[in-house]
Protein backbone atom coordinates (compact mmCIF):
# COMPACT_ATOMS: atom_id res chain seq x y z
CA UNK A 1 0.00 0.00 0.00
CA UNK A 2 1.47 3.52 -0.38
CA UNK A 3 2.76 6.40 2.10
CA UNK A 4 0.81 8.92 3.36
CA UNK A 5 3.26 11.33 1.35
CA UNK A 6 1.89 9.54 -2.16
CA UNK A 7 -1.86 9.25 -0.88
CA UNK A 8 -3.73 8.58 -3.81
CA UNK A 9 -7.69 8.68 -2.96
CA UNK A 10 -8.71 5.47 -3.99
CA UNK A 11 -12.40 5.89 -2.92
CA UNK A 12 -12.42 8.89 -5.47
CA UNK A 13 -10.30 6.83 -7.95
CA UNK A 14 -12.91 4.16 -7.83
CA UNK A 15 -15.78 7.04 -8.14
CA UNK A 16 -17.44 5.95 -4.79
CA UNK A 17 -18.21 7.16 -1.60
CA UNK A 18 -15.88 6.57 1.28
CA UNK A 19 -18.63 4.54 3.46
CA UNK A 20 -20.18 2.43 0.33
CA UNK A 21 -20.19 -1.13 0.90
CA UNK A 22 -17.69 -3.98 -1.15
CA UNK A 23 -20.52 -4.62 -3.21
CA UNK A 24 -20.40 -1.17 -4.67
CA UNK A 25 -16.95 -1.01 -4.81
CA UNK A 26 -16.55 -4.49 -7.24
CA UNK A 27 -19.81 -3.02 -9.92
CA UNK A 28 -17.17 0.34 -10.00
CA UNK A 29 -14.30 -1.55 -10.48
CA UNK A 30 -15.05 -3.95 -13.19
CA UNK A 31 -17.02 -0.30 -15.17
CA UNK A 32 -13.88 1.08 -14.37
CA UNK A 33 -11.58 -1.93 -15.42
CA UNK A 34 -12.82 -2.45 -18.51
CA UNK A 35 -13.31 1.12 -19.75
CA UNK A 36 -9.40 1.32 -19.00
CA UNK A 37 -8.17 -2.06 -19.72
CA UNK A 38 -5.15 -1.58 -22.11
CA UNK A 39 -6.85 -3.98 -24.92
CA UNK A 40 -9.67 -1.31 -25.25
CA UNK A 41 -9.66 0.30 -28.33
CA UNK A 42 -10.86 3.58 -27.57
CA UNK A 43 -10.36 4.39 -23.84
CA UNK A 44 -7.45 2.46 -22.58
CA UNK A 45 -4.87 4.22 -20.38
CA UNK A 46 -2.66 1.28 -18.58
CA UNK A 47 -1.48 3.83 -16.14
CA UNK A 48 -5.09 4.34 -14.97
CA UNK A 49 -5.99 0.91 -15.02
CA UNK A 50 -3.15 -0.08 -13.49
CA UNK A 51 -3.79 2.38 -10.52
CA UNK A 52 -7.64 1.21 -10.07
CA UNK A 53 -6.26 -2.11 -10.33
CA UNK A 54 -3.98 -1.23 -6.93
CA UNK A 55 -7.51 0.72 -5.63
CA UNK A 56 -9.76 -2.31 -5.89
CA UNK A 57 -7.48 -4.92 -4.08
CA UNK A 58 -6.67 -2.39 -0.99
CA UNK A 59 -10.54 -1.76 -0.72
CA UNK A 60 -11.94 -4.93 -1.46
CA UNK A 61 -10.17 -6.79 1.81
CA UNK A 62 -11.66 -5.23 4.91
CA UNK A 63 -8.04 -5.76 6.46
CA UNK A 64 -6.47 -3.93 3.71
CA UNK A 65 -8.80 -1.24 3.97
CA UNK A 66 -9.22 -0.48 7.66
CA UNK A 67 -5.48 -0.05 7.22
CA UNK A 68 -6.05 2.45 4.07
CA UNK A 69 -9.12 4.57 5.73
CA UNK A 70 -6.34 5.33 8.48
CA UNK A 71 -3.88 7.07 5.99
CA UNK A 72 -7.27 8.21 4.02
CA UNK A 73 -8.77 10.02 7.60
CA UNK A 74 -4.68 11.40 7.83
CA UNK A 75 -5.62 12.99 4.44
CA UNK A 76 -8.44 13.85 3.40
CA UNK A 77 -10.26 14.08 7.18
CA UNK A 78 -13.71 12.49 6.87
CA UNK A 79 -14.12 9.33 8.80
CA UNK A 80 -15.02 6.22 6.92
CA UNK A 81 -15.88 3.40 9.53
CA UNK A 82 -18.31 5.50 10.88
CA UNK A 83 -20.28 5.92 8.05
CA UNK A 84 -19.90 2.45 6.93
CA UNK A 85 -21.90 1.54 10.05
CA UNK A 86 -25.23 3.47 9.67
CA UNK A 87 -24.99 3.33 5.67
CA UNK A 88 -27.97 1.08 3.76
CA UNK A 89 -28.60 -0.90 1.19
CA UNK A 90 -28.92 1.00 -2.02
CA UNK A 91 -32.11 0.46 -4.03
CA UNK A 92 -29.86 -0.23 -7.14
CA UNK A 93 -27.71 -2.56 -5.49
CA UNK A 94 -30.45 -4.67 -4.35
CA UNK A 95 -32.09 -4.00 -8.09
CA UNK A 96 -28.66 -5.47 -9.21
CA UNK A 97 -28.60 -8.31 -6.68
CA UNK A 98 -32.18 -9.55 -7.86
CA UNK A 99 -31.21 -9.44 -11.75
CA UNK A 100 -27.74 -11.00 -10.95
CA UNK A 101 -29.94 -14.27 -9.51
CA UNK A 102 -32.33 -14.44 -12.68
CA UNK A 103 -28.85 -14.12 -14.25
CA UNK A 104 -27.60 -16.96 -12.69
CA UNK A 105 -30.98 -19.12 -12.45
CA UNK A 106 -31.98 -18.85 -16.65
CA UNK A 107 -28.23 -20.17 -17.22
CA UNK A 108 -28.80 -22.82 -14.80
CA UNK A 109 -32.10 -23.27 -16.59
CA UNK A 110 -30.87 -23.39 -20.34
CA UNK A 111 -28.44 -25.77 -19.02
CA UNK A 112 -31.08 -28.09 -17.54
CA UNK A 113 -32.81 -28.02 -20.54
CA UNK A 114 -30.18 -28.16 -22.65
CA UNK A 115 -29.05 -31.21 -20.62
CA UNK A 116 -31.24 -32.64 -18.01
CA UNK A 117 -28.79 -35.65 -16.67
CA UNK A 118 -25.72 -33.30 -17.19
CA UNK A 119 -26.75 -29.96 -16.29
CA UNK A 120 -24.38 -29.00 -13.29
CA UNK A 121 -22.36 -25.67 -13.46
CA UNK A 122 -18.86 -24.79 -12.05
CA UNK A 123 -18.90 -22.19 -9.80
CA UNK A 124 -16.47 -20.29 -11.58
CA UNK A 125 -17.92 -20.61 -15.05
CA UNK A 126 -21.01 -18.50 -13.30
CA UNK A 127 -18.23 -16.15 -11.63
CA UNK A 128 -16.49 -15.50 -14.81
CA UNK A 129 -19.92 -15.31 -16.75
CA UNK A 130 -20.73 -12.51 -14.89
CA UNK A 131 -17.87 -10.81 -13.62
CA UNK A 132 -18.48 -11.54 -10.20
CA UNK A 133 -15.83 -11.19 -7.70
CA UNK A 134 -15.65 -14.16 -5.07
CA UNK A 135 -17.43 -12.43 -2.05
CA UNK A 136 -20.63 -11.96 -4.62
CA UNK A 137 -20.66 -15.19 -5.62
CA UNK A 138 -20.93 -16.99 -2.64
CA UNK A 139 -23.35 -14.05 -1.79
CA UNK A 140 -25.83 -15.14 -4.96
CA UNK A 141 -25.31 -18.97 -4.47
CA UNK A 142 -26.10 -18.32 -0.37
CA UNK A 143 -29.02 -17.08 -1.31
CA UNK A 144 -30.10 -19.38 -4.11
CA UNK A 145 -29.50 -21.99 -1.97
CA UNK A 146 -31.30 -21.20 1.00
CA UNK A 147 -34.61 -20.56 -1.84
CA UNK A 148 -34.39 -23.57 -2.11
CA UNK A 149 -33.93 -22.41 -6.42
CA UNK A 150 -30.42 -24.62 -6.34
CA UNK A 151 -28.40 -26.96 -5.02
CA UNK A 152 -24.84 -28.62 -5.47
CA UNK A 153 -24.52 -32.13 -6.95
CA UNK A 154 -21.81 -34.94 -6.26
CA UNK A 155 -19.74 -32.93 -8.46
CA UNK A 156 -19.32 -29.59 -6.28
CA UNK A 157 -21.77 -28.19 -9.80
CA UNK A 158 -24.39 -26.28 -9.15
CA UNK A 159 -27.50 -27.29 -10.06
CA UNK A 160 -30.80 -26.00 -10.66
CA UNK A 161 -34.22 -27.42 -8.52
CA UNK A 162 -37.52 -27.96 -9.14
CA UNK A 163 -38.35 -25.21 -7.09
CA UNK A 164 -35.49 -22.98 -9.23
CA UNK A 165 -37.61 -23.81 -12.39
CA UNK A 166 -41.05 -23.06 -11.31
CA UNK A 167 -39.52 -19.86 -10.00
CA UNK A 168 -37.79 -18.90 -13.25
CA UNK A 169 -41.22 -19.96 -15.52
CA UNK A 170 -42.91 -17.44 -12.80
CA UNK A 171 -40.54 -14.76 -14.23
CA UNK A 172 -41.52 -15.22 -17.40
CA UNK A 173 -45.65 -15.81 -17.07
CA UNK A 174 -48.02 -12.49 -17.90
CA UNK A 175 -49.09 -11.04 -14.77
CA UNK A 176 -52.78 -11.16 -14.18
CA UNK A 177 -52.98 -7.44 -15.44
CA UNK A 178 -51.58 -7.96 -18.29
CA UNK A 179 -53.07 -11.51 -19.70
CA UNK A 180 -56.68 -10.21 -19.15
CA UNK A 181 -58.32 -7.16 -21.17
CA UNK A 182 -60.86 -5.50 -18.58
CA UNK A 183 -64.28 -5.32 -20.74
CA UNK A 184 -65.25 -1.82 -21.99
CA UNK A 185 -67.43 0.15 -19.72
CA UNK A 186 -70.57 -0.54 -21.14
CA UNK A 187 -70.30 -3.86 -21.32
CA UNK A 188 -69.50 -4.48 -17.80
CA UNK A 189 -72.94 -2.19 -16.43
CA UNK A 190 -75.05 -3.91 -18.16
Amino acid sequence: MQDEGDFIDYYQLLQVNAGCDVEVISLSYRHLAKKYHPDHPKTANAALFKQIVEAYNVLKRPDKRAEYDVVYQANVGSPTAHQRLDIGIDEKVALSDAEMQRNILLLLYKRRRSSALDCGVYGFHIQTSFGLCDDLLDFHIWYLKAKGFINMNEQGMLVITVEGIDHVISLHQPRPSEKYLMAPASDRDS
